[in-house]
């Protein structure tokens, strides 16, 4: 499951909205009979209102319901409920499959906050459940930690109401021959398979996790990244190093990465990388770093 939420963090990140059936706010009836309520998603994040301007929700073969909206300021929330079947309560914590996300800001993935951080905690309600429609409604909340800090952010009077589910039915998580693999202070760090993710819209944004210590790496490029060597700008080239599900990030200070290789027609890129990083006051340095991703 956590790797189910890193993909949703990169997705939001990419600045889009991560939930595969998304709608616009309107005041017609979602599920095609009677005159049932209008369909919303809304919050209070620190006791401000949040209204969702798009909001949609999916279900994967697995089982994990993804439902979230965002709002006209770029901000969103989402929840990702495993083993969903129908009406029930979600527990929220950082051991939990179950989580939640929220980032004020789509366009920077950096600023992210997540359930499964030391501090996170909540739940979510399916209240309402119409299998015949795939309709769903429901309540939560939530406490969520930063992904580079100890900062916190609070949730509150979330509900959803009236929302189309669709269900996907394509199957496979995707990885194939993914590779990921870096020497961190001169220890080898790597992954391959499913576990190394790649997604494209504005930019390319690859995930890489360990499931063992969940450590993990995302690294991003412009969609439209050309071969050559190029440096971290911390805006188009970045990369961050999370230890843990608990210590703050080590973010990229200065470094490159190298396209050796880019296949914009069939979604594959290869590169080599070197950075420093930095958590605080500490930092680590980062060489020999490879990958081949297959990416979305």
């Amino acid at each position: 499951m956590k790797n189910f939420l890193i993909r949703l963090s990169l997705l939001l990140a990419a600045g889009t909205f991560i939930v595969l059936s998304s709608c616009d706010k309107k005041d017609d009836d979602p599920g095609g009979g009677g005159d049932p309520p209008s369909s919303n998603f809304t919050a209070k994040v620190d006791g401000n209102d949040f209204s969702a301007i798009q909001y949609g929700a999916s279900v994967d073969e697995d089982h994990n319901l993804v439902i979230g909206g965002l709002n006209s300021q770029g901000s969103t929330i989402v929840l990702a409920l495993a083993n969903f079947t129908g009406e029930g309560s979600f527990n929220f914590s950082p051991n939990s499959q179950s989580g939640a996300l929220y980032t004020p800001d789509t366009a920077n993935f950096t600023n992210l906050y997540i359930t499964s951080g030391e501090n996170g905690s909540g739940s979510a309600v399916v209240t309402g459940w119409n299998g015949t429609d795939s309709i769903i409604s429901g309540t939560f909340s939530f406490n969520a930690q930063h992904v580079t800090n100890t900062s916190t952010v609070t949730v509150t009077e979330g509900s959803f109401s009236s929302i189309q589910v669709e269900f996907e039915s394509d199957g496979g998580s995707g990885g194939g021959d993914n590779s990921f693999s870096v020497k961190i202070d001169g220890t080898l760090w790597e992954q391959s398979g499913s576990n190394v993710f790649g997604i494209s819209t504005t930019s390319i944004l690859i995930s890489a996790m360990n499931p063992a210590n969940s450590s993990s790496f995302f690294l991003t490029v412009p969609a439209n990244a050309s071969v050559g060597n190029h440096p971290i700008d911390f805006v188009n080239y970045n990369i961050i190093y999370t230890p843990n599900a608990t210590d703050p990030s080590f973010i990229a200070t200065s470094g490159s990465i190298n396209i050796t290789q880019h296949d914009q027609v069939n979604n594959h890129i290869e590169a080599t990388f070197n950075f420093e990083g930095m958590s605080g006051i500490s930092t680590k340095s980062f060489t020999d770093g490879e990958l081949s991703v297959d990416y979305q």
